[in-house]
């Protein structure tokens, strides 16, 4: 390369401030781009994996946990399970479902 390259013109000063402050600007501005891209990219990962999906609630693991540690028998847990995911028995004075009737809301009294 021409050295005449790197010399500035007359009149013209070649640095205007310490040369690590320029170093330390420049790797802060690569910083914050490669930490804007992992935050991006961790985002839209998250928001498209199975783990991003509604967890279950709470008390159906605890049942469950119950039921591996053998504090309650099989029908009492299938009873408990049935009562927790179906929304419409949590209603308050919802009338029992009869046997065999599929889920969905009760009827109307």
């Amino acid at each position: 390369m021409n050295p005449r390259f790197f010399v500035p013109p007359e009149g013209v000063e070649r640095h205007h401030g310490p040369e690590w402050l320029h170093l330390l600007f420049a790797l802060l501005i690569v910083a914050v781009l490669v930490a804007g891209t992992v935050i991006i990219v961790r985002m839209v990962l998250h928001h498209w994996t199975p783990t991003a999906w509604p967890r279950r609630h709470p008390a159906v693991d605890e049942l469950d946990l119950r039921y591996a540690r053998g504090e309650i028998d099989r029908a009492e847990y299938l009873q408990r399970r049935a009562d927790l995911i179906d929304r419409t028995a949590r209603l308050p004075g919802s009338p029992p479902r009869p046997p065999g009737a599929p889920p969905g809301p009760p009827p109307p009294a």
